[in-house]
């Protein structure tokens, strides 16, 4: 029904949008550790919301649609995983950061 070029349509769109986000927020400070954290968790957290957005709609999709909506419900599961995996990672290293620059 289409939905697989839709997708990649709408991604390869979301990828422009995202990289022009990364450069501007980031711009010329790829060697600081802090600026790279602090994007990658707005990063992930924009991930986390897609995903629950689209595990929401795999809860609403009816029964008797074509698509896997299991298949589509586990991957959707575990992306949230792996993007809160690596959330929590950088608002350890953010919080530790900042613990450690207070105490300077």
């Amino acid at each position: 029904t289409g939905e697989s070029d839709i997708t990649f349509k709408k991604s390869e769109g979301t990828g422009r949008k995202l990289k022009q986000m990364r450069d501007l927020y980031v711009g010329d400070e790829w060697d600081n550790p802090t600026e790279l954290m602090e994007w990658s968790g707005f990063f992930e957290g924009a991930a986390l919301v897609h995903w629950n957005l689209i595990l929401g709609i795999t809860e609403g999709i009816p029964t008797e649609a074509t698509i896997d909506k299991e298949g589509l419900r586990k991957l959707a599961e575990k992306a949230i995983d792996f993007h809160r995996s690596l959330l929590e990672k950088a608002n350890h290293y953010l919080h530790d950061t900042g613990k450690s620059k207070a105490q300077e």
